[in-house]
Order: C-alpha cells, then structure tokens, then sequence
C-alpha cells in the first residue's frame, strides 16, 4: 500500500503522486487554461508491463483519446475471458471505458492506465469542461485506483503452505 501521498492544488494545476517505499508508482497532473484541460500521467513501468501482461501485448488504437500533437493514443486492450478471473472482477467496479469521457457521472475513468507509454509519460486533450472541484475528484479516484490495483495486483507475495500428517493417528 502507498506509504505517502501528496496531492496538491497549484493555481492551475492539480498534482497527485503515490509513494510506495520510495518509489513514485503514479503521476496525474491536470492544468486547465481558459477551459482547455491538459491531462498528464505517468506510471511506474511495473503498471504498464502489468497492463501489457493482461492484455497479451494487445493494443488498439483509440480514436477519442490524443496527444498534444492530435495524434491518436494507442491502449492495452482489455481481455473477456472464458471464466471470470478477479481482474475482470476488480476492473468491472470501476468506469473502465477506454475512448470515453475521461470523467462520466462523477467517476474517474481508470482505463487511461492502460495507455501504451504511461510509463514514460503521456499528455492528453480533453474538450470537455470540468469544474476544479470535478478535476481535484477526478485525481484523487485516479490515485486511490493505482494503489488499489497496485497492492491487489502488482505488489509481490509470497505465499507457502506446509502439511504434516502424523502417522498411526
């Protein structure tokens, strides 16, 4: 679990990090000028390599979601598998719907984690207007998400059983 987090409101900007031993796992900076929102975000590498694993390197280029230079961002498609496994569980109580709004009825949508190159940092336009109480929301889910997936998924566990059975019982 993140052992510090630190969101601050700058004028215009609104900055969130995680902290986990050290290490920034998740960056969200949000700028809004005159209207036009800015999103940036950046992920530890083990995020992205976890997406990319889920998705067996599959990924889709969005149509909505662009970079500062209006070029199409490209996502790691997310799986429908045969059985149910608890990612699609963990992934299926939250908006994870990539392309779409990036907030939609008050949620954040977590799927911009699953942008190919979040680990060297992404920049995204939105053309829809969000008030600052909305963006600070927006933030705070995105950064709550990353430590949830973070310690369900990602964190390192090791687990070991041992049996004894007596004899003569």
């Amino acid at each position: 679990m993140p052992t510090t987090t630190k969101t601050t409101t700058n004028g215009k900007k609104t900055i969130s990090k995680i902290r986990t031993n050290g290490d920034i796992r998740f960056l969200v900076k949000v700028l809004r000028t005159n209207g036009d929102i800015v999103i940036t975000l950046k992920a530890h590498p083990t995020i992205e390599n976890f997406f990319k694993k889920a998705a067996s390197g599959i990924t889709r280029t969005s149509s909505m979601y662009k970079d500062q230079n209006d070029q199409p961002l490209k996502f790691y498609e997310t799986q429908t598998h045969k059985e149910p496994n608890d990612l699609d569980t963990f992934l299926g109580n939250f908006y994870n719907q990539y392309g779409n709004a990036v907030i939609y009825n008050d949620k954040a949508n977590v799927a911009l984690l699953r942008t190919k190159g979040i680990s060297e940092g992404i920049e995204l336009k939105t053309k829809n207007m969000y008030s600052e109480e909305t963006l600070k929301s927006f933030v705070e889910q995105l950064q709550k998400f990353t430590g949830m997936l973070y310690a369900t998924f990602i964190k390192e566990v090791s687990l070991v059983a041992k049996v004894e059975v007596q004899r003569g019982i």
